[in-house]
């Protein structure tokens, strides 16, 4: 590292600030907490509201946007930390990055290559964008009710179908800790001239510890999204973008879309915590992942030893499209207690008081951060072990009870763009199938993108959002969390160029 790590820009100009004592007759209107009520001062503290300030205060703090002086040098230490060329803050969590990363690499009308179980925010980039979602085939496996990765072999079949794409979109990890074989398939795309975005949110600890996946600036990609907040310690909403390689040549661009889609009120709370969180991880980050890592793997193994359990773990290396674990990240099978995991969930959360990271029909994952204790993994286990005691069955009973599994559309009638401004319709879910939608629908829980805009909506989809509704996940979407009804294109107020349309298709109807 080229950098004194051991520095805290942002955090020292903030303390620096704090000691002028100056008299606020600017934004924000609390005017260093004295306007907020006493009893929520005094719960979050006076000296956190001291340092909620605006960029135009003074340059002593500097300027998001406009970085020259701490902002700047916090930047410079994010980047030399992992080893990238630019990297940028993000104070509305990494799903803007995502799509700033999109956005940055592909022109309208392009091509950009992707599995179907990236993040639903993905789904917006493309939107904005204009690009077409090339998706490689969507691999559920039932046995462990998890939607695979993008292989090695289905990203040259896309390439080899689709040699005008542009770029490549990969989610490392899985949600289910989970990576592909990521510097292989960077390769593999750099080969094709693909600009390479790894949605990294869940992997931003995998920089700090040789027994972690590789991250996405090591395997070479273009641009590594990373959320600090789930795995550094950053406040919610902190996360990073990265860019590697020369970034000149495209650091105009990036800036461009970076300050169309940020505020111009960024949060200092959440860049000092960015920084906060670099400093850790640089200085701290081995010793601290060596005993998380060690205590996962014990809960891993007394996981193991209740009834009805097991943790998806080193066996899954067998599979094509997983090339290493994040063993600070724990997916807990629970298809043998007797209960899903939804309802597994639920009976934590209201019975012991424990709050998982996820859950889905036949699994419950388990987030392992830097700051796990071991009196945490014993309640844990114990409440495990209470849940299954009191609500699983007594005997494995082998029936093999088919689940509805997640039908993707192979048929994108229309650009997600055109389908997204277009005029639209509500019509009922059970209505649809057919049909063209108009809007993104993301799974409750994992936050998949079940459909995508200007996607046609297949019998199989339905089924399975109308069984998923039915059990204990509620939540699909924000304008009808029940999913009751979708938009979906109105063809009948719809007068759309030709070159809308995907390959000859017609609203409403499969390809000719």
């Amino acid at each position: 590292m080229r950098y004194d790590q051991t520095t805290m820009p942002l955090i020292e100009a903030l303390d620096a600030y704090v000691r002028m004592g100056k008299a606020p007759f600017h934004i924000p209107g609390h005017k260093y907490g004295r306007g907020i009520l006493p009893m929520f001062r005094d719960a979050i503290g006076s000296q956190a509201l001291l340092r909620d300030l605006a960029s135009l205060v003074g340059p002593e703090i500097d300027s998001l946007h406009d970085a020259s002086g701490c902002i700047a040098r916090s930047k410079e230490l994010i980047a030399d930390a992992f080893d990238a060329a630019q990297s940028l803050m993000l104070i509305n969590g990494p799903d803007i990055g995502l799509q700033i990363a999109i956005m940055s690499a592909c022109d309208p009308d392009d091509e950009i290559i992707l599995s179907r179980n990236v993040h639903f925010s993905a789904a917006a980039g493309i939107i904005l964008s204009g690009a077409w979602p090339v998706f490689t085939r969507a691999n559920f496996d039932r046995e462990h009710g998890l939607l695979e990765n993008m292989t090695l072999l289905e990203l040259r079949q896309a390439i080899q179908q689709h040699p005008q794409a542009k770029a490549l979109l990969l989610m490392s990890p899985s949600r289910y800790g989970f990576a592909p074989d990521l510097d292989e398939m960077v390769e593999e795309a750099h080969r094709a001239g693909l600009t390479v975005v790894v949605d990294e949110r869940l992997g931003a600890h995998f920089r700090f510890h040789k027994k972690l996946p590789i991250s996405g600036i090591e395997a070479g990609a273009d641009f590594v999204v990373q959320d600090w907040h789930r795995c550094l310690g950053a406040l919610e909403q902190g996360a990073v973008l990265h860019v590697r390689g020369n970034a000149e040549d495209r650091m105009g661009r990036i800036q461009n879309v970076f300050q169309t889609m940020t505020t111009t009120s960024p949060s200092y709370l959440v860049m000092a915590s960015l920084d906060l969180a670099r400093h850790n991880a640089v200085n701290n980050g081995r010793e601290m992942l060596d005993h998380c890592i060690g205590l996962a793997r014990e809960l891993a193994g007394s996981i193991d030893r209740l009834r009805g359990l097991n943790v998806l773990g080193y066996e899954m290396l067998r599979r094509s499209d997983v090339d290493n674990i994040d063993s600070t990240r724990l997916t807990v099978s629970v298809g043998e207690s007797g209960i899903n995991g939804y309802r597994f969930s639920q009976l934590l959360e209201e019975e012991h008081d424990i709050t998982v990271d996820g859950a889905d029909e036949a699994n419950l994952i388990l987030s392992v951060g830097f700051q796990f204790r071991e009196e945490d993994a014993y309640r844990l286990t114990d409440a495990l072990e209470a849940v299954v005691d009191s609500y699983g069955r007594q005997s494995p009973l082998y029936v093999n009870v088919q689940r509805p599994t997640p039908g993707f559309s192979e048929n994108l009638v229309l650009s997600p763009r055109a389908a997204f401004f277009g005029p639209k319709r509500r019509v009922k879910i059970s209505e649809s199938v057919g049909l063209v939608s108009a809007e993104v629908v993301p799974h409750h829980s994992s936050g998949i993108p079940l459909v995508l805009p200007g996607e046609e909506i297949t019998s199989e989809m339905v089924d399975y959002i109308i069984a998923e509704g039915g059990r204990d996940a509620t939540e699909f979407s924000r304008i009808d969390p029940m999913l009751q009804h979708i938009a979906v294109v109105d063809e009948r107020r719809t007068i759309l160029h030709r070159s809308f349309f995907r390959s000859g298709a017609a609203l409403g109807g499969k390809s000719r």
